[in-house]
């Protein structure tokens, strides 16, 4: 999600004609930050840490679930 808004803001400073090369820097340092993130992530989930997905699935089947009452 983070790497989709950092393409966006790179979409949206270039329409506003902001230096090309200062928003590939910027944007650049973001991706390599957020693939690193991604990374460690994944990893993780490899070496058993696997209670946190069914935690977040259960609170977001909540979440969507209670938010339209019957």
């Amino acid at each position: 999600m983070m790497t989709i808004n950092t393409v966006l803001a790179r979409l949206i400073a270039l329409r506003w004609s902001l230096n090309p090369s200062f928003v590939l820097a910027c944007n650049g340092f973001f991706l390599i930050v957020n693939r690193t993130f991604f990374s460690a992530c994944t990893l993780k989930l490899f070496e058993g840490v696997r209670l946190p997905l069914p935690v977040a699935a259960g609170v977001a089947c909540l979440m969507l679930t209670s938010r339209h009452p019957t």
